[in-house]
C-alpha cells in the first residue's frame, strides 16, 4: 500500500474498506494496469487517471457520442431543403486541421503496429489500433456531417461543437500526463501525436464556435431589419449572446417599435400556416391550394383530429424542449449532492485540498449548465406555443374569411373574435402568473 493510502482519513477509510480491492481491472485484453486505482486517482495530493483509463475510456467517449448522435442528426439534415453554403476560409481550415488530426492518428496506428521502440506494452499494442479505427470512423462521420451540413444550409453544428468540447475535456488528463509526468514517461512519438491531435481539438472547437458565411438563398432572403439569431452560431444561440446589442440599446434609451427585429423566417405566420395547411390538406386527402400537385378526388373524408394533427406537425419542435426538461430535472439533483460533499469536506479537514476546489468548480458548472438548460427549455416552449397559436389563429381567420367575407357585419365578427381571443389570453396569463407564484413559493412554504 502506498504512502497516500496510509494517510487516508477515517472518513475516507469508511468508503474504502480493506476487504474491497482498491483497483478496478477491466478490459484485461487491452490494459495491464488497473482501469481505476482510487489511491492514485482520488486519495492522493497528485491525482492521475492512469494510463489505461486515458488510453481507453477518455479517448472512446467522444467517439461514442458522435457515433450515437450522428444517425439522428443525419435524419434532421435530410428534412432540410437543399441550400448549399459556399466554401470559405473557415471551412478550409476545418478540413485541413481535420486532415492533420487524421494523419496523426495514422502515424500512431503505424507506430503501434510496428512495435514502437521495442517497449510497447499490451495496452499500447492493442489499444491504438482499436482507437485508430474508432478515430478514423469518427473523423469520417465528421467530414460527412460537415459536407452534408453545408449542402443543407447549416452554418453552425451543435453536434460537432459538443463533440469537440467533449474531446477537449476528455483529452486534458492525458495531455497533463504527457507533458508533466516524469516517471513512466510515455514514448516520445506517442506524446507528439497526442499533442498534435489535442491542438487540433482546440482549433476545431474554436472554429466550430464561429458561424460560417451565409448561403446564396440566405443572403437574398434577408429583410431590412433581420433578427441577429439568423447569423448567430450554435454557441451564440446557446448563451443568447446575440441579444446583447438590443439590451445595450434598451439600457441607453427606451426601446421603440423600430428597434425590434423581424421574426425568423421559419417562425413567420406565412411559413407556419403554409406548413400547417399543406400538412392538413394532405392528411385530409386533397391537394393544397398553393401547391402544383394535381387535384385528388376522395370518396369519403374522415374527420381530422386537431390535437393529433398538432402533435404530428410539431413533434420535431416539441421533442427538444421535452429532452431539455428531462436533462434539467436530472441536473437538479446534482446540486444538493455536491453541497453535501462540500460540507463533508469542510467537516473532515483531512481530505486533500484539491477536493474542495473540485467540489466548488463542479457546483458552479452544474449551476451554469442548469441555467443554460432552463433558458433553452423556456425558449423552446415559447417558440412552440407561438407557432401552434399562430397556425390555429390563421386557420380560424381563414375560416371566417370563407364563411362571412360577403356579409355586411364581417368587420364586427372579426372584432368579436379578436375580443374573445384577448379575453382568453388574459385568462391564460393569469393562470400562468399563479403557476409561477406557486412554483417559486412552494419550497419556502414547505420549509416553513
Amino acid at each position: 500500500m502506498t504512502q497516500a493510502a496510509a494517510d487516508v482519513s477515517p472518513r475516507m477509510a469508511m468508503n474504502t474498506p480493506e476487504n474491497i480491492t482498491s483497483e478496478i481491472i477491466l478490459l484485461p485484453g487491452l490494459c495491464n494496469d488497473a482501469l481505476w486505482d482510487p489511491y492514485s486517482t482520488w486519495y492522493t495530493e497528485d491525482p492521475q487517471f492512469g494510463r489505461c483509463a486515458e488510453r481507453t475510456v477518455l479517448l472512446w467517449a467522444p467517439c461514442f457520442l458522435l457515433w450515437v448522435c450522428s444517425p439522428f442528426y443525419a435524419l434532421v439534415l435530410k428534412r432540410r431543403r437543399y441550400d448549399p453554403v459556399p466554401w470559405s476560409a473557415l471551412a478550409y481550415t476545418k478540413v485541413m486541421v481535420t486532415g492533420v488530426v487524421m494523419a496523426a492518428a495514422v502515424v500512431e496506428g503505424v507506430w503501434a503496429g510496428t512495435g514502437g521502440y521495442g517497449s510497447v506494452t499490451t495496452a499500447d499494442f492493442l489499444a491504438p489500433p482499436i482507437l485508430f479505427v474508432t478515430y478514423v470512423i469518427a473523423m469520417a462521420l465528421y467530414l460527412s456531417l460537415l459536407v452534408g451540413e453545408r449542402r443543407r444550409g447549416k452554418r453552425s453544428s451543435g453536434l460537432l461543437w459538443t463533440y469537440w468540447l467533449v474531446a477537449v475535456t476528455a483529452g486534458a488528463p492525458q495531455l497533463t500526463t504527457a507533458v508533466t509526468t516524469t516517471s513512466r514517461q510515455l514514448p516520445p512519438l506517442l506524446v507528439a501525436t497526442f499533442v498534435v491531435q489535442y491542438l487540433g481539438y482546440v482549433v476545431l472547437f474554436v472554429a466550430s464556435s464561429v458561424n460560417d458565411v451565409p448561403s446564396y438563398l440566405q443572403r437574398h432572403a434577408k429583410t431590412k431589419n433581420p433578427s441577429p439569431e439568423v447569423d448567430a452560431s450554435f454557441l451564440n444561440r446557446l448563451i443568447f449572446f446575440y441579444n446583447i446589442p438590443l439590451i445595450w440599446h434598451g439600457w441607453r434609451r427606451p426601446l421603440v417599435y423600430h428597434d425590434l427585429h423581424d421574426v425568423l423566417p421559419k417562425n413567420s405566420a406565412e411559413t407556419v400556416y403554409k406548413a400547417w395547411r399543406s400538412s392538413l390538406d394532405r392528411e385530409e386527402g386533397r391537394a393544397w391550394e398553393g401547391s402544383k400537385a394535381p387535384p385528388v378526388t376522395v370518396q369519403t373524408q374522415a374527420k381530422v383530429s386537431v390535437v393529433r394533427h398538432i402533435l404530428r406537425q410539431c413533434y420535431t419542435i416539441m421533442l427538444p424542449p421535452f429532452i431539455l426538461r428531462l436533462l434539467l430535472e436530472a441536473v437538479s439533483f446534482l446540486s444538493p449532492v455536491l453541497v453535501g460533499w462540500l460540507i463533508g469536506f469542510m467537516e473532515d479537514g483531512e481530505e486533500p485540498a484539491w477536493h474542495g476546489y473540485l467540489y466548488a468548480v463542479l457546483l458552479f458548472v452544474v449551476c451554469q449548465v442548469r441555467s443554460l438548460l432552463k433558458n433553452s427549455y423556456l425558449y423552446g416552449v415559447l417558440v412552440t406555443s407561438v407557432n401552434v397559436r399562430t397556425a390555429l389563429m390563421a386557420a380560424v381567420y381563414n375560416k371566417v374569411l370563407k364563411l362571412y367575407a360577403w356579409e355586411e357585419s364581417f368587420t364586427e365578427r372579426v372584432k368579436g373574435i379578436r375580443d374573445d381571443e384577448l379575453k382568453l389570453l388574459k385568462r391564460l396569463a393569469l393562470c400562468r402568473s399563479l403557476y409561477t407564484f406557486l412554483f417559486h413559493s412552494t419550497p419556502f412554504l414547505v420549509s416553513v
